[in-house]
């Protein structure tokens, strides 16, 4: 039986066929399910939907609970195996017809009401029981962003990719690293064309060649649709549902793994929604939070204590990524929610960065060249705000200091640039391209 009916353009065939393979040896829909809890799963109702619509378009808040539920739904609708099991008597165009409701309800409630860190966390848990590979690793570090950003007021402008490229500075000083991702949506260049891009090669069809990969560089790339069928959805609806925020919550390790995240998050999301997020799912049992950095690039530098304001956050968060003028991040580790902090330069140990040299032509080839001036070393300002983005991983897996939290980011700045600077990074990126099996392709 296929892990999903739906099938996407060509441009995926690859990708879905990793799914299928990896699926075919490591996923186990009972399994999958049972570790959510016996009595979390018990109360799973194919009516929920109808339960919960009411109170969405009312603007109340789901539970936990019934954010699980009805996100299940969604995932009946592209997981085969997974509704087989939970709703046995569901044809797969009811499913299909549930699932969409749910996803293009919250996208609304997403944009008028907001989302709750239990229906974030609601959600993400319910996409977990989803992901066909999910190998254990003692610990590793995920950069991540939305996507989606404002940027500069328009879509003709973007930046270089910093939470990929970031990824691989952190796997070029030894220490495990993992990206996932997809293909761009606002940037002509995502998550996925990086690699894709500088040559590599982004589906094996194993487990043991992407462990395999990962002893050697240090580095792994899923890409979403290789990995997970919930994202197919979106593709029949052509429109933005809250994959966004379920994708990045969602990718391909054991939750006993110790998660060190950095992730970024766009206009319509709450950093300190996805920290107390990742509090209940740490709680719950859903991951093992080793630590948390959101981050959420401002436009400017707020007066005071304007940045907790979250309406004054939500017009002023431009960029999923640091800022150069002003970046407000939320943190937590475990279970515990540690606060919302200002990074200004002065924090990183760093001077004012040229903004203007941030500034891409969104397009694929000059995107691609600066990209790879970034990691390089080639373009000061280009390396120095890379340097930034890597810092925060680093310093997640040096280990947040509850009391000053921050007081290592300077130093984590200065290795993660010389890094850069030195080569080890650049050489990293090749030297996963190689153990990937492709040839690597320089945009310079």
């Amino acid at each position: 039986m296929a892990i999903t009916s739906i099938v996407l353009n060509e441009k995926y065939s690859d990708k879905q066929a990793m799914m299928e393979a990896l699926a075919k040896k490591n996923f186990n829909a009972e399994k999958a399910l049972s570790s959510c809890g016996s009595q979390l799963i018990s109360g799973v109702n194919p009516m929920i939907f109808s339960l919960i619509d009411p109170k969405i378009k009312e603007g109340e808040s789901l539970s936990f609970e019934e954010s699980f539920y009805g996100m299940l739904l969604a995932v009946a609708a592209t997981n085969n195996p997974i509704r087989q099991k939970l709703f046995p008597k569901m044809s797969l165009s009811d499913a299909i017809a549930k699932g969409v409701g749910f996803l293009t309800s919250m996208a609304i409630k997403e944009a008028i009401f907001e989302l709750t860190p239990e229906e974030i966390a609601g959600m993400s848990a319910a996409g977990m029981t989803d992901v066909v590979f999910r190998p254990y690793l003692p610990k590793v570090v995920e950069t991540c962003g939305m996507g989606g950003d404002r940027g500069w007021g328009t879509k003709e402008i973007k930046t270089i990719n910093a939470s990929t490229l970031s990824a691989f500075i952190l796997a070029s000083l030894e220490i495990p690293t993992f990206k996932h991702g997809s293909y761009g949506n606002t940037s002509k260049i995502g998550s996925t064309d990086i690699p894709v891009n500088f040559g590599a090669k982004i589906c094996q069809h194993t487990a043991e060649e992407i462990l395999k990969i990962f002893k050697e560089t240090h580095f792994w790339f899923s890409d979403a649709h290789s990995v997970k069928t919930i994202h197919y959805l979106s593709h029949c609806l052509m429109v933005e549902t809250v994959n966004h925020i379920v994708g990045p919550m969602t990718i391909p390790i054991s939750r006993k793994t110790k998660l060190f995240k950095v992730m970024g998050v766009n206009h319509n999301v709450s950093p300190e929604a996805i920290a107390r997020a990742y509090t209940i799912l740490h709680q719950k049992g859903f991951v093992n939070l080793g630590g948390i950095i959101v981050v959420a690039g401002l436009d400017e530098v707020p007066e005071e204590k304007e940045y907790l304001n979250p309406q004054w956050t939500k017009k002023h968060l431009f960029l999923d990524e640091v800022s150069p003028r002003a970046t407000l991040v939320s943190l937590a580790k475990g279970k515990d929610f540690l606060g919302n902090f200002l990074l200004t330069d002065e924090n990183f140990g760093d001077g004012p960065i040229l903004e203007e040299t941030l500034k891409i032509k969104n397009a694929a080839q000059p995107l691609m060249q600066a990209d790879e001036i970034a990691i390089r070393g080639k373009n000061e300002n280009l390396s120095r705000y890379l340097a930034r983005n890597a810092a925060l991983g680093l310093l997640l897996h040096n280990g947040l200091d509850n009391s000053n939290p921050f007081a290592l980011l300077p130093c984590c700045f200065r290795l993660c640039l010389e890094t850069i600077s030195s080569g080890r990074a650049f050489e990293t990126l090749k030297d996963y391209v190689s153990a990937s099996g492709g040839n690597f392709r320089s945009w310079l």
